[in-house]
């Protein structure tokens, strides 16, 4: 599972962060040393920002996979036991 995840995910993340850090730095070139700091700072936390939403979007598929086959039907029932608790 490790050696997917390192393919499919981490590779092509570190490679889209290599990407973005040299357009940043062709683009930020000869600005001052706050601006191309500042720019690089946000660039980096944009990138892991959508890095961890799509990890996001793709445990909750996922998960849906994995809940959706044969425990449906449980959760059913104890939703309705927690749900007359409740009420």
């Amino acid at each position: 599972h490790m050696l997917g995840f390192n393919w499919k995910f981490l590779t092509p993340v570190a490679f889209t962060l290599l990407l973005v850090v040299a357009l940043m730095n062709a683009i930020l070139a000869g600005t001052p040393a706050w601006l191309y700091v500042t720019g690089m700072f946000l660039s980096n936390v944009l990138v892991g920002w959508i890095a961890l939403e799509i990890a996001r979007s793709y445990s909750r598929k996922e998960r849906a996979k994995v809940e959706g086959r044969g425990s449906e039907p449980a959760l059913h029932e104890s939703e309705g036991t927690m749900a007359e608790a409740h009420h």
